[in-house]
């Protein structure tokens, strides 16, 4: 079905934009456009009997369309977080993918939450749930098992979220933003250390939403400093943050291969921690060297979340399989060449398929 946008707003080129955006993005395949610069215009337009599944306006515009709307969902457009009395927000600047995606979102929840039945389904209903993908050893493809994880829970429905905390972010050239300018991890970590109250909307109005991968995400640091002295505490309360707006079922976090304070912070907070590695014995050789440094840097408390711990084999022939909590990924011989990003159909129905039994882990253990 096609649904009918009413945006009521006295900025005439915003509207046009907006238009001219859906126009031309997959958003047109749900979403049709009707716009207005005065709240008599719209009343008029909905009262001929024009349908109309959702309102945008701006919140003084809002009020005075109050009682024409009261059974149509309406979704304020503000400058600020706070500034109306209406029940949903928005923010009117941010980037017109994020602006559309938080309107669908809201629709589908005011209809029946679609997106949450889909959490609800998958037993992620009450919390936010992270999986964090790391490793023990570089170069065996754990930021592609990151994104296409991220990627099979955007497909799913589920509200995501990909983080990346590598030392060396490599993530951009997949996500193909490398060497783009702007806000990023940098200054929403200055926002958590500096001013707390206010990082949530720094959050939303400059994360950015993937539309192949179907997933939200902030740009890398832009200082490298900043990511070489993050604390385990900067990890915690970045995914605090994330988790706490309540819009999200899935947080995906691209660890480091290091095992460190923050690696053992992460792992508290997930729940899976998927281990990266390859059949080869250089691979699992330095996997089992880690393993024996954790046991003896954490003892109990790395016992008490050794369940978490899940082995992903990227390039798998299947033979380490038999091992408790093991994962395959296969091998993508086009990428020997340089990867692009989704560009496997075998991989893709791999990834998803991983996520499908972690989901499927979580209610069981939920009953």
């Amino acid at each position: 079905m096609r649904y009918q946008l009413a945006v009521v707003m006295q900025e005439g080129e915003y509207m046009k934009r907006l238009a001219d955006y859906v126009r031309d993005s997959p958003f047109s395949e749900s979403w049709g456009v009707s716009a207005f610069t005065s709240a008599d215009a719209c009343k008029q337009y909905i009262e001929r009997g024009y349908a109309v599944h959702l309102v945008a306006a701006e919140p003084e515009l809002l009020e005075e369309l109050e009682h024409v709307i009261a059974a149509i969902p309406a979704v304020a457009l503000v400058e600020k977080l706070g500034e109306s009395c209406a029940l949903r927000e928005l923010l009117k600047y941010q980037s017109l993918p994020m602006l559309l995606k938080g309107l669908t979102e809201w629709y589908g929840r005011s209809i029946g939450n679609p997106v949450r039945s889909a959490a609800a389904a998958s037993g992620q209903a009450d919390s936010c749930g992270v999986i964090t993908v790391c490793s023990s050893a570089g170069g065996v493809g754990k930021t592609a098992v990151a994104l296409h994880l991220a990627h099979a829970a955007g497909t799913r429905g589920l509200r995501t979220f990909y983080l990346n905390l590598e030392r060396w972010n490599t993530s951009m050239r997949w996500l193909g933003t490398e060497g783009a300018e702007g806000e990023g991890m940098s200054e929403l970590l200055y926002e958590i250390k500096a001013k707390f109250s206010t990082a949530r909307q720094w959050l939303v109005r400059h994360r950015q939403y993937h539309p192949l991968l179907k997933t939200d995400y902030v740009s890398a640091f832009n200082n490298v400093e900043d990511r070489l002295t993050l604390t385990s505490e900067d990890a915690s309360a970045l995914l605090e943050l994330i988790a706490g707006t309540g819009e999200y079922d899935v947080i995906v976090v691209d660890g480091d291969d290091s095992w460190d304070d923050m690696r053992a912070a992460l792992m508290e907070r997930s729940r899976h921690m998927l281990m990266v590695l390859t059949e080869d014995p250089v691979v699992t050789g330095k996997h089992d060297l880690a393993m024996t440094y954790a046991r003896q840097r954490w003892g109990e408390r790395l016992q008490a979340m050794q369940d978490k711990i899940k082995l992903v084999y990227n390039k798998s022939s299947g033979m380490q399989l038999r091992v408790r909590h093991a994962y395959g990924l296969p091998f993508v011989h086009e990428w020997q060449a340089g990867g692009t990003l989704l560009s496997s159909p075998q991989f893709r129905a791999a990834a998803d398929k991983l996520l499908e039994q972690l989901l499927e882990s979580d209610c069981a253990h939920v009953r």
